[in-house]
C-alpha cells in the first residue's frame, strides 16, 4: 500500500508543473494522512483505486492555475466522501433481537464538586475500630500538600483535600507549631483533623462516594470566675504576676487603666488593687484567652486617688469600663500609649545622649524592651507614616480639636497601615525600636496642638462619656450585682490554689 502511494505522489509531482507544487502538494498530503488515519491495510484496493483516479484527474489539467486548484478541490471533497460513507458502512453493529430486549441502564453523572455538607455526628461516627492516627505539627516552609504527602496520602488526593477544606478553613493561615491529624485504616486516608485554635477544629472525612465530608467543631469550655488582691511594691505588672494573673489579663487591665494612670508618676510602692476576672477553660483546664474578661477592677493609689471601674455592655452592644457615677475612663486620649515601659526623660530642656549638647525636648520618653508594643493614644486617622530623619520609623496620628499624637524610633509599623488608614484609640500601631538617632529601644511621644509639641502632662484631657437615663439605671444594676459576686468569691477564698496547674 505504501509503495501504490508513493507512485501515486512520484506521479502527480511529474505532472505538477514546479509554480504550482506550493498549492497543489499540501492538498495530496493531506488527502494522504486522511487514508492512513482512517483505515487499516484491508482498505489498500479501495484506496488504490480512489488514489488512481485522483491521479488520473491530474493528466487533464489545464495551465491554468484557477483551474487546477478547483479539479483539486473538488476531487479531495469527493474523495472525503468516500471513505466516509465506506466507514459508515463498515463500522455499524447490528444488534441480534436478544440484545435489543436488554434493559437500559441509566449511569447518573458524578459530582464535581469532591466535598458534601454532612451532619457533625456522621463525620464524627464514620470510623472503625482499626483507625491509626499520625500528628504532625506544622513547621517552616511547611504546606498543606506537603503535611499531606509525609503523613501518606497521594498528591491527588491531596489536592482533591485542599480544595474540600476550602469550605471552611484556608490552609494558608496555617501558623508554624499548629498541630493535625491524619487518620487511616489499613493504609486508606479516612480523616483529616486541624486544630485551628484552642477552642475550634477543622475535620475532614472521607465518604463512602468517595467525596469528603468537612465540618467544623468547638470545644466545650466552662467559665469560672477568679478574684486577686495584691499590694504594689515595684510595678503593678509584677505584683500581678505575683498573684498568678493569666499574663493577658494583666495587659488587658494595664490597657484599661492607661487612660487614666500614667503608669510612671502615679503608682507608687504601697498602692493596692483588687480585681475579678471571668477565665474561660477548656475541658483539660487550657485557658482560652480572648474569651476571657475583666468585671471588675480597683486601684487605690494613696497619694492619689481610688480608681474603680465596672465592666458594661451597652445597648449598643459597646464593651466600656465605667466608674460607678457611670462616667467612662475613656477619655481623648490615653496616658500611656504602651505597656510596662519605663519613663526616661521628659518634656523639656535637656543635654541630647547623642548631639551631646543642651536642646528642647519636645515630647517624652518611654524606654521599653525591642517589639514591645505600641497603642494609638486616640481615635483618629494617620497623616504621616514612614522615615523620618532623626525620629526614624514615625507615624502622627490626627484627632479631633486639632489634636495630633506622634510616635518615634518604632521597629516597625502594623501591617496593614498607611497614610490616611483610620485608627482606634487602644489598637497597635507599632513596636518599640531604635531607629534614627537614638542610643537604645524606647518610644519617643509627642501630643501636638495645632501643629505644635505641647508638654503632655499639662493637657486637660477630655472626660469620657456618662451614661444617663434608663442606660444608667441598668448599669447600677449590673455595679450591684458586681460587688455582690465579688465579696462572695472574697470570702470564699477562691485564690492561687485554683490557678496551679493553669499556666
Amino acid at each position: 500500500m505504501l509503495q501504490n502511494s508513493y507512485r501515486y505522489y512520484s506521479r502527480f509531482e511529474r505532472l505538477t508543473k514546479p509554480k504550482l507544487r506550493y498549492i497543489v502538494l499540501p492538498i495530496v498530503v493531506l488527502a494522504i494522512f486522511i487514508i492512513f488515519a482512517n483505515f487499516g491495510e484491508d482498505k489498500e484496493d479501495t484506496i488504490s483505486t480512489t488514489g488512481k483516479q485522483v491521479a488520473s484527474a491530474y493528466n487533464n489539467i489545464s495551465p491554468s492555475a484557477e483551474e487546477i486548484v478547483t479539479n483539486i478541490g473538488n476531487k479531495a471533497m469527493e474523495l472525503q466522501r468516500t471513505f466516509t460513507n465506506i466507514a459508515k458502512e463498515q463500522d455499524s453493529i447490528v444488534l441480534s433481537a436478544e440484545e435489543v430486549s436488554l434493559p437500559v441502564i441509566s449511569i447518573s453523572k458524578p459530582s464535581k464538586k469532591p466535598f458534601v455538607e454532612i451532619e457533625e455526628a456522621q463525620i464524627i461516627t464514620s470510623l472503625g475500630d482499626n483507625a491509626t492516627r499520625k500528628n504532625l505539627r506544622v513547621s517552616k516552609g511547611d504546606t498543606l500538600s506537603k503535611l499531606l504527602e509525609r503523613g501518606g496520602v497521594k498528591a491527588t488526593q491531596a489536592y482533591n483535600i485542599t480544595v474540600a477544606l476550602q469550605q471552611l478553613y484556608n490552609p494558608k493561615d496555617m501558623q508554624i507549631g499548629q498541630e493535625l491529624s491524619i487518620i487511616t485504616e489499613k493504609g486508606t486516608f479516612k480523616r483529616l483533623e486541624i486544630q485551628k485554635d484552642l477552642l475550634h477544629k477543622i475535620i475532614l472525612n472521607v465518604m463512602d462516594d468517595g467525596r469528603y465530608g468537612v465540618v467544623e467543631r468547638e470545644a466545650p469550655t466552662k467559665t469560672v470566675s477568679f478574684v486577686k488582691r495584691g499590694v504594689i511594691k515595684s510595678s503593678l505588672y509584677k505584683e500581678a504576676l505575683n498573684q498568678k494573673m493569666p499574663n493577658s489579663l494583666i495587659v488587658d487591665m494595664i490597657r484599661i487603666y492607661s487612660w487614666a494612670v500614667d503608669f510612671q508618676r502615679d503608682i507608687k510602692s504601697g498602692d493596692e488593687f483588687e480585681i475579678m476576672y471571668n477565665m474561660t477553660l477548656t475541658e483539660d483546664n487550657k485557658v482560652v484567652s480572648s474569651a476571657s474578661e475583666i468585671t471588675y477592677v480597683s486601684l487605690d493609689l494613696k497619694n492619689s486617688e481610688k480608681i474603680t471601674l465596672y465592666r458594661y455592655k451597652d445597648t449598643q452592644n459597646d464593651v466600656g469600663y465605667y466608674e460607678e457615677t457611670g462616667r467612662s475612663v475613656r477619655k481623648a486620649l490615653m496616658k500611656t500609649p504602651i505597656n510596662g515601659a519605663r519613663l526616661s526623660s521628659g518634656f523639656g530642656m535637656r543635654k541630647h545622649p547623642v548631639l551631646g549638647y543642651s536642646k528642647m525636648h519636645k515630647g517624652i520618653d518611654f524606654a521599653a524592651s525591642r517589639g514591645t508594643p505600641i497603642y494609638a493614644a486616640g481615635d483618629g486617622r494617620i497623616s504621616y507614616i514612614g522615615n523620618k530623619g532623626g525620629y526614624g520609623k514615625y507615624i502622627r496620628i490626627h484627632h479631633h480639636s486639632g489634636l495630633a499624637t506622634a510616635y518615634a524610633h518604632m521597629s516597625r509599623f502594623k501591617k496593614g497601615l498607611r497614610k490616611g488608614s483610620r485608627v482606634q484609640q487602644g489598637k497597635i500601631i507599632g513596636y518599640v525600636g531604635t531607629t534614627g538617632r537614638s542610643t537604645g529601644p524606647h518610644l519617643h511621644y509627642e501630643i501636638l496642638s495645632n501643629g505644635r509639641q505641647i508638654n503632655p502632662r499639662k493637657l486637660k484631657i477630655q472626660k469620657g462619656k456618662k451614661l444617663a437615663g434608663k442606660e444608667l439605671d441598668i448599669f447600677k444594676g449590673v455595679v450591684e450585682q458586681t460587688k455582690y459576686q465579688f465579696t462572695e468569691l472574697l470570702e470564699e477564698s477562691i485564690g492561687n490554689s485554683q490557678h496551679a496547674g493553669l499556666f
